[in-house]
């Protein structure tokens, strides 16, 4: 599990900005101080983004995880779709057990596997378990984790 940022109350301002008030210029802010570091996470990897329901992405009027990654010129693969709206943010931890994805059958070789945040891992958990039988190798990256995970992310030097 590799990840960038704490959520903590800058981040989470921000995220929250972004994300639930639509504010899509805010996109660069999150991955630019960390652009060449990431494109080297990134280097010949498919790219899967954890989709959000075709619902919310109409109401946002964009895709917020793909939008993140627009500088780093990439085209994430489409092989999940969620099928449930339920958002795991807002979700008490003993119900985000239900089935959040459908993956398609594509063999993509080396993969990573990218959400804007990871509070439990649930949603990440879940994605990774379809995504494997697809995938040579398979890695997760989150632009923010809860601070309780701490001990899951690598250490910085990563980022060097």
């Amino acid at each position: 599990m590799y990840s960038l940022y704490p959520y903590e109350a800058g981040f989470q301002k921000l995220l929250i900005q972004y994300k639930d008030l639509y504010d899509e210029a805010l996109y660069p802010v999150f991955l630019f101080p960390h652009l060449d570091r990431v494109k080297r996470l990134l280097k010949d990897r498919s790219v899967v983004c954890i989709p959000s329901h075709p619902s919310h992405v109409e109401m946002r009027g964009f895709n917020h995880v793909e939008r993140m990654l627009h500088d780093l010129n990439i085209t994430p693969e489409p092989i999940l779709s969620k099928i449930s709206e339920r958002h795991q943010a807002r979700t008490p931890a003993k119900f985000r057990k239900e089935r959040l994805f459908e993956v398609q059958d594509k063999q993509l070789g080396d993969c990573i596997l990218i959400d804007d945040m990871c509070t439990t891992g649930e949603s990440l958990r879940q994605a990774a378990e379809l995504l494997k039988p697809h995938c040579e190798h398979l890695i997760c990256f989150s632009v923010g984790y809860h601070p309780l995970l701490e001990h899951q992310v690598p250490s910085k030097s990563w980022r060097k």
